[in-house]
């Protein structure tokens, strides 16, 4: 694990490939940036660490958590459901009922690991 699996994981789920993961870790910090008035809400410590924080998280190999996935949610403007250990969503970045874009899916384990989840996986821990 070398702490871009989240951003490994969303590029395998919008491109079909991992190699992305880079351009995603750079594009999701610029849109926080940006939205530093919505964002910097969900940081202890708020503005005063913002720009570390923002400073951190370009730098590849920092993991990325809920605030990178409420971005990567909101620039795609697709949900991204996470699952853990069960065949239903554990948590649902962006829900809309009425959002037509199929949803990113994700798994997470040993609480810091995402590796991305297709359709079949669903339907073969469905069965078990």
């Amino acid at each position: 694990m070398d702490g871009n699996c989240l951003f490994r994981a969303i590029s395998v789920q919008l491109y079909g490939t991992e190699e992305h993961h880079g351009l995603l870790r750079g594009i999701t910090m610029d849109y926080i940036e940006i939205e530093k008035d919505f964002f910097s809400k969900f940081l202890i410590g708020e503005e005063r660490y913002f720009e570390e924080y923002i400073l951190m998280k370009r730098e590849s190999g920092r993991w990325g958590d809920d605030i990178e996935i409420e971005a990567l949610s909101e620039i795609y403007n697709r949900p991204i459901q996470i699952y853990a250990y069960k065949s239903t969503p554990m948590r649902t970045f962006h829900e809309n009922l009425s959002n037509p874009n199929p949803p990113i899916r994700l798994s997470y384990h040993c609480c810091s690991h995402f590796n991305a989840v297709n359709e079949r996986m669903l339907l073969f821990n469905l069965c078990k």
